[in-house]
């Protein structure tokens, strides 16, 4: 009181002391209010990270960093507003926060270095180990080469290093980090814009003269070696590629190029870099840009015969111990490129190498090389059309290629070969085979609920596994997949790399025609989009709008959504993301973010120091925040001389100090009547209070009356002490921080309620009483158990009753508070009568059946 006293007191001079500590008063609260603000922020953006991680959306690097930059922006603040509430107790939570920072910055600084070498390679001097120099592909094929003594064509690398000096030496990088920095990789008219600008820099860039010279003495010396001129292929071999992640499809290829032509097409397979389709893969599986140099395959062209793709396990049935060939008459690129329908062979990867099965098409085209450079479409000879278009030699000779290559590598190979016309085998490419497993989609004679579902289509082949179900949208051409909607079923001629730009996003993908040996089959199977191929007539009869489910697994597709297939499905799924480089770094940010350490308030450890991420400082100045408002109203703070006088005909004293809004601003400096408070949660409350008769002074007992007496002689003031305490409550529009003194015993109770509900909560501290601590202890079990029937989450301990109701909207709350008003005045000097434990039982039935009915 002598405190309270000093602060009513007036200076000569300078500010009021109480209009500054008023003033202190609002700041702080203004403080608790941003810091409130701050805290659900942050707790959006680590819900948004964790979604983003555990979910199907897409997203880069510059969703990662700039999420990451608003984060540390407002845990910095959440930091720096305690403080301010607090009068800076808590520094050290600086220095956790510098630490964990600078963790976070070195995470997404790493950058892939390329190593300086040779602008060219040949073929003889690649292996495993110059994959950073030339790229996944061309090292496989050198490992190919010089380590299993398979053959492949002639030739020799571009290296990682010359991209990195022809880009040098036109100063492209500033404009190319420029453009990719802007775009919004999930707008596709964005993304066609900025593809289409970067590329025509690279093209209209002539080749740096140190380059021409390497490319001209690189083919001559590869011509002198095939015994004359030569055309050659030229195979995109980028950094990252054929690794992990296939990239299928998604850089250039450009066959038979004459020697004069290599330069202009060198420089169209780096711009391949940037189609659209590739631009949003590469970001979309977290590389960054500057880590995909683009190294360059150089070999001489075979006159192909057939050519096709190769898997050393059958994708769509990996159980089957035999490879998998589709093969074509001519070149192979009809078989990737999924424009052609190809024979399908299974055979053994073991000694005798026999062949096992064989499904034949009818091949009526094929492409070959024009003599004149590039390739044409060719009749294939009728008597060729419907037989197989490989020997069971050769087949047999691909089945031990195929057991060789996967033994090497310990992992399913995807590998692209080429038959010449002398019947010589010439591997193009490998790498790993993206397989994943799922268990059986039931039969309609398993789920009887199918046969309600029209069949529309059963025929094709799997491209990969699973059920979706969504809309059908129909593509023609390459620019109709900008309005591709989420969640729809995308349904085209053709399978095409190009429908990458829309996996993220797509339920499922039917085609008529195709297999499961193209690109986009591979794509599919990396995104893990249910995927069924070469239907022959899905354009046809699936019309756009259509809601249907496609089964791919079991090559279905019904009409309407089969929920009973979907939820089976589910079951199995799993992030397509979680293998890529970004997926990775996403995992370690999120170590750093993330996990919360710091769960209980009351343990010893709940302390600045023990802060390991950032979910733990939040948490800690969240906590903290509340506690430190919690005291508020009772600190020298709220004993303003600016406070208002409740008018109230109970015999408290009960002092309001408007923080903004919670009292009319009108009537200050008079007694605030009850109905002129405009604070919600004082109004809840005191409405309770008011309803209430005002009980009079309990019957004691001996040893109830004995404990009373002791105390109020023991403690300065005496009994007039009783209601001669003043009560405080600070009181905004939405907020109540009340300390109201009963007797012997202190309630506060703080209220926050605005319209978003995760912030709202009312936290209410029970504490005290005149009596002995036995029957304190009943009296707040009685509170206790009354607050957790009105759905309060307590802890009791002796007379300590803590209690919090969080995230319930406020019509919830205001009638919470009446409640409390009530509970607050039923429970006054209730603890003198609390003789038994069956008093305890009969008083709460009381309340509820008294006072909470009506």
């Amino acid at each position: 009181m002598g405190r309270l006293k000093t602060l009513f007191r007036k200076k000569e001079s300078g500010p009021h002391p109480d209009r500054v500590m008023e003033a202190q008063l609002r700041q702080k609260f203004g403080a608790f209010r941003r810091l409130l603000a701050d805290n659900q922020e942050v707790m959006e953006i680590i819900t948004d990270l964790e979604e983003k991680y555990n979910g199907d959306y897409i997203f880069d690097m510059q969703y990662l960093r700039a999420s990451i930059r608003r984060l540390s922006e407002k845990v910095y603040s959440l930091i720096h507003l305690l403080n301010e509430i607090s009068n800076l107790k808590y520094g050290e939570l600086y220095r956790t926060y510098e630490q964990i920072y600078q963790e976070l910055t070195d995470l997404l600084a790493k950058k892939r270095k390329i190593p300086v070498d040779d602008l060219v390679l040949t073929f003889d001097r690649i292996t495993l180990e110059k994959e950073e120099s030339v790229g996944g592909k061309m090292a496989n094929l050198g490992e190919l080469r010089n380590r299993l003594g398979l053959t492949v064509p002639e030739g020799f690398a571009i290296t990682a290093y010359a991209y990195k000096e022809f880009i040098r030496y036109h100063h492209l990088q500033e404009e190319i980090t420029q453009h990719l920095t802007q775009l919004d990789i999930n707008n596709l008219e964005d993304l066609i814009v900025v593809s289409r600008d970067i590329q025509k820099r690279i093209l209209e860039k002539p080749i740096p003269p140190f380059l021409e010279e390497i490319l001209v003495q690189s083919y001559q010396d590869l011509a002198g070696k095939t015994g004359g001129p030569v055309k050659v292929s030229l195979r995109s071999s980028a950094l990252g590629e054929d690794s992990r992640l296939s990239f299928a499809g998604q850089y250039g290829t450009i066959l038979n190029v004459s020697r004069e032509d290599m330069g202009e097409k060198y420089k169209e397979i780096v711009a391949s870099k940037f189609t659209p389709r590739a631009i949003l893969y590469f970001i979309g599986k977290g590389f960054q840009e500057e880590d995909i140099a683009m190294g360059m395959g150089c070999m001489r062209m075979i006159q192909a015969k057939a050519g096709g793709v190769m898997y050393t396990v059958d994708p769509g049935n990996p159980q089957r111990p035999e490879a998998v060939i589709h093969a074509h008459w001519g070149l192979g690129k009809t078989v990737v490129d999924g424009t052609v329908t190809p024979d399908v062979f299974w055979v053994s990867k073991e000694g005798p190498y026999q062949l096992r099965q064989s499904h034949l098409a009818r091949k009526e085209k094929m492409l070959v090389n024009n003599p004149e450079g590039g390739i044409t479409w060719k009749e294939v000879a009728p008597d060729l059309q419907d037989g197989p278009c490989l020997s069971e030699t050769i087949i047999g000779q691909l089945g031990r290629i195929a057991g060789i290559i996967e033994n090497h590598f310990s992992h399913p190979q995807d590998i692209e070969w080429v038959l010449d016309e002398r019947d010589e085998i010439y591997l193009l490419q490998t790498r790993p085979l993206k397989i994943f497993t799922q268990k059986g989609i039931p039969s309609s004679q398993e789920i009887p609920e199918l046969s309600q579902f029209p069949v529309l289509l059963e025929t094709g082949v799997m491209g990969a596994q699973g059920v979706g179900s969504g809309p059908v949208f129909v593509a023609h051409q390459e620019r109709d997949l900008v309005n591709f909607p989420a969640g729809g079923i995308l349904v085209a001629r053709t399978p095409s790399p190009k429908l990458v730009t829309i996996m993220s996003k797509a339920k499922g993908i039917i085609t008529d025609l195709g297999s499961s040996a193209s690109h986009m089959a591979a794509l599919a199977r990396e995104f893990r989009v249910p995927t069924l191929l070469n239907t022959q007539k899905a354009t046809e009869i699936l019309a756009p709008g259509l809601e249907i489910t496609v089964d791919a697994t079991n090559c279905r597709v019904y009409q309407g959504k089969v929920e009973k297939l979907i939820e089976y499905a589910e079951e199995e799924s799993v992030n397509p993301f979680e293998d890529t480089p970004l997926f990775i770094l996403f995992d370690k940010i999120l170590t750093r973010i993330v996990p919360l350490n710091l769960v209980d308030p009351t343990q010893a450890d709940f302390t600045p120091a023990h802060c390991r991420t950032f979910h733990d400082i939040i948490r800690f100045t969240h906590q903290t925040a509340t506690q430190e408002m919690f005291s508020l109203s009772t600190s020298p703070l709220t004993a303003s001389g600016e406070a208002l006088r409740l008018d109230t005909e109970t015999p408290l004293e009960i002092l309001l100090v408007d923080l903004g809004g919670g009292i009319d601003a009108l009537l200050k400096g008079k007694k605030v009547k009850p109905d002129q408070i405009l604070s919600w949660p004082m109004r809840s409350f005191w409405q309770g209070v008011q309803s209430m008769k005002w009980p009079g002074p309990k019957p004691l007992d001996m040893k109830g009356f004995a404990s009373v007496v002791v105390r109020t002689a023991a403690e300065p003031g005496g009994e007039n002490r009783i209601y001669s305490e003043k009560s405080f409550a600070l009181l905004s529009k939405d907020y109540m921080n009340f300390s109201i003194r009963l007797g012997y015993h202190l309630s506060t109770i703080e209220v926050l309620g605005g319209p978003g509900e995760n912030e709202n909560y009312i936290k209410f501290i029970f504490k005290g009483g005149g009596a002995t601590i036995d029957r304190r202890d009943r009296r707040a079990r009685l509170v206790a158990t009354i607050l957790e029937k009105i759905g309060f989450q307590v802890g009791q301990k002796l007379d300590l009753v803590d209690a919090r109701l969080l995230h319930h909207p406020k019509e919830v709350m205001e009638k919470v508070l009446f409640s409390l008003g009530k509970l607050t005045v039923y429970t006054k000097q209730l603890d003198m009568v609390m003789f038994n434990d069956a008093i305890v039982d009969w008083s709460i039935e009381e309340f509820f059946k008294e006072h909470m009915a009506r």
